[in-house]
């Protein structure tokens, strides 16, 4: 079953728990350009969070150079670096350990204009912001 997500009037002051909300889509908060959601359905619960202004999102690195010689940082570590709002795991990379604190990705990193990992002869599938702030989807 897949969620309708539409904008929906904020709750009441005393909303009703979570748990005991119907399907759906429920607005949480709009402030500063930028509105979440929590989305219910059969299957799956979730957060949706729209950002009006894309040069807004960015794309966070855990070290400035990446290596398999040094831990790298979570996923909140990460969104305190960059003073963020949100953060999203936006790609996979090697964890020995199973910590969550693995440095070398998976793929391909570019951050503001540099690649900053991968192959360049490479070809990959990726999904990204130009200079201009534009969406860019390759696959």
């Amino acid at each position: 079953m897949a969620a309708e997500v539409s904008p929906v009037p904020t709750p009441s002051p005393s909303p009703t728990p979570a748990e005991e909300r119907a399907y759906g889509a429920f607005k949480l908060s709009e402030e500063d350009g930028i509105e979440l959601y929590e989305i219910k359905t059969q299957l799956y619960n979730g957060n949706l969070m729209i950002i009006h202004d894309p040069s807004r999102v960015t794309i966070g690195m855990s070290h400035d150079e990446y290596s398999y010689d040094k831990p790298g940082r979570t996923l909140p570590e990460i969104a305190q670096r960059y003073n963020a709002v949100a953060a999203v795991n936006g790609g996979g990379f090697e964890d020995d350990g199973g910590m969550g604190t693995g440095s070398a990705p998976y793929g391909l990193v570019i951050s503001n204009g540099k690649m900053k990992w991968g192959v360049p002869e490479y070809k990959y599938e990726l999904v990204g912001f130009t200079e201009n702030n534009v969406l860019v989807v390759v696959i």
